[in-house]
């Protein structure tokens, strides 16, 4: 787009005047009209294209792109997370081969079981997301990222600690998680906009055509990150919530999973990831509570007295949150 200059009254050669400070304000005015047409010009495109509103697997309302779009901007976004990780410079030899062999093969064993169950309990899916395709990074931490067209990665480094299996499938299924909710979608969504805004606010404000550019490209891939900052925790709770589903189909309780999700997160070093994973086994061991309580508040019957329907609970995982289906006073999730 061409750099824009709102001129003064006068003009020497080539060179824009800055405006007196009477036009203060019908520059201001000019620029909140084109922040406005560029906002109706997104909304415009999002109605073109099949909707920016979506509804996340649990209730809360959402702007997002579609996941053609979104899968170009969301795989950028992975391939960031990825060149930011430690590559492992070593080749594997002898044993090590042989376990690295091992752990490549129960990624893909576990991916296959899980997306199964996510096409099960999600039948839209499939439109949208084809396939799912499980990889395993050669990076020395441990670590999970995704996009938004499926593809879910494993950092090889994610076997330090005290990993099994279940809490594998856990790390894929909340990076399933995140396909499934749209997140990707709804971050690209916030990093479009932005980028739209700043390509057509900044020139109307006298910038120049090169830090536009720039300052655009930056609220692309890095402001979509402070516009979804509020939806963190909302997020975190949806990818949970759809791991607990979908390793319910596996036939993994909630006692099998806390444990030893406890166990590994506590070993993790302190960064954005290993943080996120702590909320998600606090998160899992309020969900072990509930189930417990609900277990004691079960009412017994009494011999040769009739026996009344009980109330039905998931014998693996229920909704945490404002959804729960499990009545427990004084007690508040967030």
């Amino acid at each position: 787009m061409p750099t824009r200059f709102i001129e003064g009254s006068e003009h020497r050669g080539d060179a824009p005047i800055p405006a007196a400070p009477g036009d203060a304000l019908p520059r201001l005015s000019a620029a909140i009209a084109v922040v406005a047409a560029a906002a109706t010009l997104a909304a415009t495109i999002c109605a073109t294209l099949g909707g920016c509103a979506s509804v996340a697997p649990g209730g809360r309302s959402q702007v997002t792109m579609p996941t053609s779009l979104s899968s170009v901007y969301s795989s950028i976004d992975m391939n960031m997370h990825l060149s930011s990780a430690e590559t492992i410079q070593d080749q594997c030899v002898g044993v090590q081969c042989q376990l690295n062999a091992g752990f490549d093969k129960q990624v893909q064993r576990l991916g296959a079981r899980l997306a199964s169950s996510a096409y099960e309990i999600y039948p839209d899916l499939q439109q949208r997301v084809p396939i799912f395709h499980f990889v395993v990074a050669e990076k020395s931490q441990p670590g999970t990222t995704s996009d938004a067209s499926g593809t879910i990665i494993v950092y090889r480094g994610s076997r330090n600690g005290k990993l099994d299996e279940q809490v594998l499938a856990f790390l894929m299924a909340r990076e399933m998680g995140h396909v499934v909710a749209r997140h990707h979608d709804e971050k690209s969504a916030a990093g479009m906009l932005l980028s739209l805004v700043t390509q057509v606010f900044l020139p109307v404000v006298n910038v120049t055509r090169g830090i536009a550019t720039l300052a655009g490209s930056a609220a692309s891939v890095w402001g979509s990150d402070a516009v979804t900052r509020d939806n963190l925790t909302a997020q975190g709770s949806e990818v949970d919530q759809i791991a607990f589903e979908l390793l319910g189909r596996q036939g993994w309780t909630v006692a099998d999973l806390a444990d030893s999700l406890s166990a590994y997160s506590q070993g993790l070093v302190e960064n954005s990831w290993a943080d996120d994973l702590r909320s998600a086994t606090a998160r899992c061991e309020k969900q072990r509570m509930l189930l417990a309580i609900a277990a004691l508040q079960t009412p017994s019957v009494a011999p040769g007295s009739e026996a009344k329907e009980p109330k039905r609970v998931s014998p693996s995982f229920a909704r945490i949150g404002a959804e729960s289906t499990l009545a427990v006073p004084g007690l508040k999730l967030q």
